[in-house]
C-alpha cells in the first residue's frame, strides 16, 4: 500500500509539472516544440519508478489537461502525439537490429507529426495553422520535418543518458 501511494503521488506531481511546461508553451515565444519536449521529459522519473499502469495515466492525464488548459493547441497536440516518447523508448531499444530500430523510431515520428498536423489542418480546421503553412515554402516545411527527426534522435540520445544517469544515482 504504501510503495502504490508513493508512486502515484509522483506520477500525480510529474503530471502537473508536464501540465505546466504545455502551458507556458503557449505563453513563452519560441516554446513551442521545446516545452512539450520538457513536458514529456517529466516522464523519465515515472517510467523508472512506477508501474505501466501509473506511467500511461500519468501521460493520459497530462495529455488532456495541456489539452483542455494550454493557450497554444499545436503545444499541446505535439505532447499528445508524441509526448509517450519516454514510456515506449524501452521498447523500441529493446530492437535487436540498429537498422530496423532506426527505422522504427523515424517512423513512429513521421506517422505521428503527420496525423498530428491531418488533424489540426483537416479536422480541427485551425486557420492560424493552415495560414502559417500555407504562406510558408515546400522545402522550409520539409527541412523543418526533417529537423524534427534529428531533434528526435537528440531527444532519445538524452533521454539513455539522463535514464543511465538516474538509476546510477539511485543505487550510490
Amino acid at each position: 500500500m504504501r510503495q502504490q501511494t508513493r508512486e502515484l503521488a509522483l506520477a500525480s506531481v510529474l503530471g502537473a509539472l508536464a501540465v505546466l511546461f504545455l502551458f507556458l508553451g503557449g505563453v513563452l515565444p519560441l516554446a513551442l516544440y521545446a516545452c512539450p519536449l520538457l513536458a514529456s521529459a517529466c516522464l523519465l522519473p515515472v517510467r523508472e519508478e512506477c508501474r505501466a499502469s501509473y506511467q500511461w495515466c500519468c501521460f493520459f492525464a497530462a495529455a488532456i489537461l495541456g489539452l483542455l488548459l494550454g493557450p497554444d493547441k499545436e503545444s499541446a497536440l505535439l505532447f499528445c502525439f508524441l509526448g509517450y516518447y519516454p514510456l515506449v523508448q524501452p521498447s523500441l531499444d529493446a530492437i535487436g537490429s540498429r537498422a530496423l530500430r532506426f527505422l522504427t523510431k523515424l517512423g513512429l515520428y513521421v506517422l505521428a507529426v503527420g496525423a498530428m498536423y491531418a488533424l489540426l489542418v483537416f479536422v480541427f480546421r485551425l486557420d492560424a495553422v493552415t495560414a502559417e503553412l500555407a504562406a510558408t515554402a515546400p522545402w522550409l516545411i520539409a527541412a523543418t520535418f526533417a529537423l524534427g527527426a534529428v531533434l528526435l534522435f537528440l531527444y532519445d540520445e538524452l533521454l539513455r543518458r539522463f535514464a543511465r544517469l538516474y538509476r546510477r544515482r539511485k543505487r550510490g
